[in-house]
């Protein structure tokens, strides 16, 4: 079949959204032809990847505004407004393609969030909007403990995106899509209201097979690591206040990652008499931060409104087993042989179940051990970019049952 790919985020060796971008791009490839519309300064990175591991399935097309107007984008603000900006136009750049492509098939990956429309629609061929995700939002009992400046944008993200939901560009998204990829229970529950025909539940992220390996856990105390930007909505207050009170007589715990509540974490280790067994990392390298991982007792992401985070993939997949709130995607990728997952009903509530999980893991080594085997099993069995290109091609093969026939 051919298909044509819409990933404004896509490049080879990246996470997040440029790692799904590619990721799709790449293993799709491997069973039908793919042309993908992206950014140019994706451009260099994929024709180094290409010329030392050659696809001939794989072609790209880059589309962008002026570079004038694109230097313009200074900030997270304007940078939201231009990516907008480029969905809208996207389907004029893309029709001459399509006419040269003709695709079967019109699937858009990056980025993958609900509120913002993409109008490729209307080229008039099956259209897959996703997966996408972002219909979860921080549970209310948890917003006092977030500074104001959080609490701010906490608050303002909710409310754009309701705003955003009255937007007919939207709505006639998720009318006319064809299938609609939802990464977690709300954001299905919002794309059915929007109007969406067929929902598929699919984690965003995946992982290249060749990376599940078994980590090299050393001798001597439990060691906890947290990976994420240092912002409210990751919860890593949560971490320390959790790592306080379990206790645990020489352990440590690692918080890999930049931001501005740094300051106030900081704070937060020292209040609790922690900060002599608190590593804070700052921005690594990731080798250095899988290196972490694959030697950590858990990780520990008690984030309120993540999709999929890839972290928690490399994780499971080095054999870490990983505590984290049921909340977003994380659901659907932890199980209770591969971790614990812990309710948000209240902030107190939570510290307890994630103290009592961290001390299981740190007094019950065969109890890890076998979490982080069974994490290993869990993400070579669903959650491989291989297996994920098995099911987008069942999808891609409902809306053309000829091809699927031929």
């Amino acid at each position: 079949m051919k298909i044509l790919l819409s990933a404004f985020e896509c490049e080879p060796g990246r996470g997040s959204e440029a790692g799904v971008g590619w990721g799709v791009a790449w293993s799709v490839a491997k069973r039908h032809r793919v042309h993908v519309l992206t950014a140019p300064r994706h451009r260099a990175a994929i024709e180094r990847f290409l010329a030392a591991n050659p696809q001939s399935n794989l072609t790209f097309s880059y589309f962008d505004f002026s570079p004038r107007l694109v230097r313009l984008v200074v900030n997270s603000a304007l940078w939201q407004i231009y990516y907008h900006l480029w969905q809208l136009r996207i389907a004029s750049w893309a029709g001459t393609v399509a006419e040269t492509f003709e695709p079967d098939v019109i699937h858009h990956v990056t980025y993958g969030r609900y509120w913002t429309p993409s109008p490729l629609w209307k080229l008039r061929k099956p259209f897959v909007w996703g997966p996408l995700g972002g219909g979860d939002f921080c549970p209310a009992a948890f917003l006092p403990g977030l500074s104001r400046r959080e609490r701010f944008f906490e608050r303002l993200r909710a409310l754009a995106q309701r705003i955003a939901e009255f937007d007919p560009q939207l709505r006639s998204t998720a009318r006319h899509a064809a299938v609609v990829i939802a990464s977690t229970p709300a954001t299905q529950r919002r794309l059915e209201m929007l109007g969406a025909r067929r929902v598929v539940p699919l984690l965003q992220m995946a992982l290249e097979a060749d990376f599940i390996r078994k980590g090299a856990r050393p001798e001597g105390g439990a060691m906890f690591c947290s990976v994420g930007r240092l912002l409210g909505w990751k919860g890593h207050g949560l971490t320390l206040r959790a790592f306080a009170a379990a206790g645990i007589p020489g352990s440590k715990l690692v918080i890999v990652g930049e931001g501005p509540e740094k300051s106030t974490l900081v704070a937060l280790a020292g209040a609790l008499g922690i900060s002599d067994r608190v590593v804070f990392s700052g921005a690594i390298s990731r080798t250095a931060a899988l290196e972490y991982l694959a030697r950590a007792t858990a990780l520990v992401h008690p984030s309120f409104h993540d999709q999929a985070p890839t972290v928690v993939f490399e994780a499971m997949a080095l054999g870490t087993p990983v505590i984290a709130l049921e909340l977003g995607g994380l659901p659907l990728q932890i199980t209770a042989e591969t971790g614990f997952l812990v309710a948000a009903n209240t902030p107190g509530q939570t510290v307890n179940a994630m103290v009592a999980a961290m001390k299981r893991l740190a007094e019950e080594p065969a109890l890890r051990e076998a979490m982080g085997e069974a994490a290993r099993r869990h993400v070579a069995g669903l959650f491989t970019w291989d297996k994920k290109a098995e099911q987008f091609d069942e999808i891609y093969r409902s809306l053309i049952p000829a091809k699927a026939q031929a």
